[in-house]
């Protein structure tokens, strides 16, 4: 406080020019009178009263702006639909009720309509909506609000010429608006491409205007095996596995010229497409199929015999919890063969035991022997000179099979066994045709997973014939038939096919 004082006195006494001493300075307060003594080495006293000094801070201290006057909130603008109205109308037409109501609320309104209908009203302090709502009811009409005016006229006519406003003040009667045109791929990973493409153009509304196109394939092509006959199935033809030694065959139908489908049109119809696309392309289950094919002698099994082993068969007794009656449950048939005993004394012999697996909807098939090519004769030329055409046959084991799996877990076959040989060739017209011996069995069943059946009673009915003779003596006409030996063997022997399908569980 004593610096203090002494700045203060400097200040607002100039007499006070000399620098004090600091340890002669000194200040001093009497607190009865009042007043403020300062002593410079005792040669000068400045006296200060508490009031005097109070005026000069108070004085030197900057003055306080005015606080600024309060203003009145400005009101917010009555939106338009929302200002009010009184129309009373006797035999008016439309146009001139809509002249005094736009006049009495300062808004815009428009009659587009060709005939200018006579109203009789009585709206008494209404808002402006509400009028033209009415007004809209008794001359069957619609309005709408363009920024900040009204137009009022038919459906039809403000649908076509303000389709964004109609659509999204009239949501129940828009038509909509005309969906921006697009384009998207989609790549399938379950379905073949085409067969998509199909079930969707089926799914699809005639009205619905959507271009669906197959893509080019993005990778791996597919697996060609050329013209054959395959069975009829759903869907096309799935893969088929099997060995890989010399003469097998395995292959599938070509599923397409690639997996990426085009979709153009609406982009309200294009995301409703690529939504059905996804629930056709969902994973199916797989069936594994095992296969024994076999020819079997028929006097052999008759001699040992076929003797089917069913199993254990074992009845369990419960009673149900607040049920009165008894159920008896079942465990599931064992349906085995015992053939090896055939196999041992040499009167069987296994023609193929393929493994399959197909999907679900689709058809696979085993070839196990030789594709035989032969001419045809498909024309004349203009010299009247024969033009020929590569047919092929296939001669040997041929297994065709399709797979479909019911709701309730079991599994529809589709099969097509086909065992054959070539006897001999015709020759005709210098074209030479295979003479084919075939056994083949055309059937569709049910059958549980993991059972056993069995497909037999291909019989096949040989007789060979050979001989011996002595050289040179054998060939003396009459008497070399002494020097012959002659021999006639007959075969009676059926194909017989054990097929067991097991549903492939997903592992994911």
């Amino acid at each position: 406080m004593t610096v203090i004082g002494y700045l203060l006195a400097q200040v607002l006494v100039p007499e006070l020019s000399a620098p004090p001493t600091t340890d002669l300075l000194a200040l001093t307060q009497t607190q009865a009178t009042g007043t403020r003594k300062v002593t410079s080495d005792g040669s000068n006293t400045v006296r200060l009263t508490s009031s005097r000094v109070q005026n000069i801070v108070a004085e030197l201290k900057p003055s306080p702006e005015p606080a600024p006057a309060q203003q009145s909130p400005v009101p917010a603008p009555i939106p338009i639909g929302q200002r009010r109205a009184t129309l009373n109308a006797s035999n008016w037409e439309l146009s001139n009720a809509l002249r005094a109501i736009s006049q009495e609320t300062d808004v815009n309104i428009t009659l587009a309509h060709k005939e200018d209908p006579k109203i009789t009203v009585q709206l008494r302090d209404m808002q402006l909506e509400e009028i033209l709502r009415v007004l809209a009811a008794l001359t069957d009409l619609k309005f709408l609000q363009i920024d900040e005016s009204y137009v009022m006229a038919t459906v039809e006519v403000l649908e076509a010429s303000f389709p964004r406003e109609f659509a999204e003040q009239y949501p129940n009667l828009a038509k909509g608006l005309p969906d921006e045109i697009v384009v998207k791929s989609y790549t399938v990973s379950h379905v073949s491409a085409r067969q998509a493409v199909e079930t969707l153009k089926s799914l699809l509304k005639e009205s619905e205007a959507i271009g669906v196109a197959v893509g080019p394939s993005p990778g791996v092509p597919d697996i060609s095996v050329g013209s054959s006959t395959s069975i009829r199935n759903e869907g096309n033809s799935g893969g088929a596995t099997g060995g890989n030694s010399a003469g097998v065959q395995t292959g599938q139908a070509e599923l397409g010229n690639g997996r990426t489908i085009m979709l153009r049109g609406p982009q309200k119809q294009v995301k409703e497409a690529l939504k059905l696309l996804r629930e056709i392309d969902s994973p199916r289950p797989q069936v594994n199929i095992q296969v024994q094919i076999m020819d079997v002698s028929n006097d052999a099994m008759r001699e040992l015999g076929i003797s089917w082993n069913f199993g254990n068969i074992n009845l369990t007794e419960r009673t149900p919890a607040g049920i009165a009656f008894e159920t008896l449950d079942r465990g599931p048939q064992t349906f085995q063969g015992i053939i090896k005993a055939l196999e041992k004394n040499g009167k069987t012999k296994i023609l193929a035991e393929p493994n399959l697996g197909v999907l679900d909807g689709q058809s696979a098939y085993i070839l196990i022997g030789d594709r035989i090519n032969y001419p045809v004769v498909i024309g004349l030329s203009d010299n009247n000179t024969p033009i020929y055409d590569i047919k092929e046959e296939k001669v040997g084991v041929y297994f065709q099979v399709g797979a479909n799996i019911t709701e309730e877990g079991e599994i529809i076959l589709n099969l097509f066994p086909q065992v054959s040989s070539i006897t001999g060739f015709l020759n005709v017209n210098g074209a030479s045709y295979p003479q084919v011996s075939t056994r083949e069995a055309r059937t569709v069943m049910r059958i549980t997973s993991g059972e056993t059946i069995a497909v037999a009673g291909l019989i096949r009915n040989e007789e060979i014939e050979s001989w011996e003779k002595v050289p040179i003596l054998g060939d003396i006409p009459l008497l070399g038939e002494l020097f012959k030996k002659r021999k006639t063997t007959r075969n009676n022997s059926q194909v017989m096919i054990f097929i067991t399908p097991t549903i492939m569980e997903d592992e994911s």
